[in-house]
């Protein structure tokens, strides 16, 4: 859960690997990332987001938290799909969900959903 880049990566590469001495295909192998994202419109609104969801909670949560403006985390998403993640699944947090699927999606070139 809340993987950063290279460690998607690494176990991506171990589970081919392992799938490959089994006699399996490796390139069948597919990663899926899922993990919390916070969006906002500016880097410093993010900030305060992200300083109001913190402050009950454990920092190992706040370390694998992917927040920042569009931009930041399409840009950390596009950095798992080149780890290998054929997938991104993301659960928003610290703020109004409909509202960062826009952002993102907007970023991102997409349609909203």
């Amino acid at each position: 859960w809340g993987l950063a880049p290279d460690e998607l990566a690494a176990g991506l590469a171990d589970v081919r690997e392992r799938a490959e001495r089994a006699g399996r295909d490796p390139g069948s192998v597919t990663a899926t990332w899922g993990g919390q994202v916070l969006v906002a419109e500016e880097r410093r609104q993010a900030e305060a987001l992200l300083a109001d969801w913190a402050a009950d909670r454990p920092p190992a949560d706040v370390a694998r938290l992917v927040a920042g403006d569009p931009e930041t985390v399409v840009g950390r998403l596009r950095a798992l799909a080149d780890a290998g993640a054929s997938w991104c699944v993301v659960a928003t947090v610290g703020g109004p969900a409909a509202s960062m699927r826009r952002l993102l999606a907007a970023a991102a070139g997409l349609r909203p959903i």
